[in-house]
């Protein structure tokens, strides 16, 4: 298993322009200044737990061994509610018990946590409002200069999880979805994935281009492999590089023109059932 790496990547709410995120970044370069510190995002939508868990789960693997990740969504920041950090696979997590981790544990069966009770390795007189600079960030940077994970406080054997969103099937027998983000283009990123589609498609003995979408009000068929498939400005579906089934428009905004959110539905049909 790698060690952790002197390196730390960054996932919050805070937004890209907000002197939260320039705090973040210096309090973890004051416990190590030689640190490479990378932002994956810091416009998760506010206090969306869900979409944080999604996106960190999204990019984690695309970075090397070793890697600690910050990852701060914290609605519940002061509260109760306690700090983590831990490792997963072959990558290492620091993040509030909220949920913000899920996704990244179904993934990494193989992980091992600890609760965040060594207050020697907190900022001193550390803030109820901002502990993603005061705990989490001098936390993290240890981990990534070689601080042992059992330094950092007791074992964690149930962190708080997620509900995650599943299709299901709706009054009339048809699959139903749900959109769980927008991403900057406008795509909707939905909680099918893959795997489940296709899975869905043998059992019912169908090709994937026999797959009909319904989205507020419009139907379109077909899985698409490009977001450039079709006409412009018209709904398709495809397999976004998450592994989800995303909606789109062809040089367009699916959330715009289909006016959907997190938590709208759309379903799913086969040609052959008729109109």
């Amino acid at each position: 298993m790698p060690e952790p790496a002197a390196r730390v990547a960054l996932l919050t709410d805070y937004g890209a322009d907000s002197w939260y995120v320039g705090a973040l970044r210096g309090a973890l370069l004051s416990v190590h200044s030689g640190l490479d510190l990378v932002d994956i995002c810091h416009s998760v939508p506010g206090q969306r737990i869900g979409d944080g868990s999604f996106i960190l789960a999204s990019t984690y693997a695309h970075f090397p061994p070793g890697t600690v990740f910050l990852a701060v969504v914290d609605p519940g920041v002061g509260t109760e509610r306690r700090g983590l950090a831990g490792r997963a696979g072959e990558r290492y997590f620091v993040a509030p018990d909220n949920g913000l981790l899920t996704e990244v544990l179904e993934r990494e069966p193989d992980h091992e946590l600890r609760y965040l009770e060594n207050e020697s390795l907190w900022a001193e007189h550390p803030s109820t409002t901002f502990h993603g600079r005061d705990i989490f960030a001098p936390v993290a940077a240890r981990l990534a200069s070689g601080t042992s994970l059992d330094d950092l406080g007791p074992p964690c054997a149930e962190p708080v999880e997620l509900v995650l969103p599943e299709p299901l099937w709706d009054e009339e027998g048809l699959l139903s979805g749900q959109v769980i983000l927008a991403d900057p283009f406008g795509n909707l990123v939905t909680d099918l994935r893959e795997d489940r589609l296709r899975e869905h498609c043998r059992e019912e003995g169908v090709d994937p281009a026999d797959l009909l979408f319904e989205a507020a009000g419009r139907r379109f068929g077909g899985l698409s492999r490009t977001y450039h498939d079709g006409l412009p400005g018209e709904p398709l579906a495809l397999i976004g590089s998450s592994g989800y089934l995303e909606l789109a428009v062809n040089r367009g905004s699916a959330r715009r023109l289909l006016g959907l959110g997190p938590g709208d539905r759309f379903r799913l049909r086969f040609r052959q059932e008729g109109p």
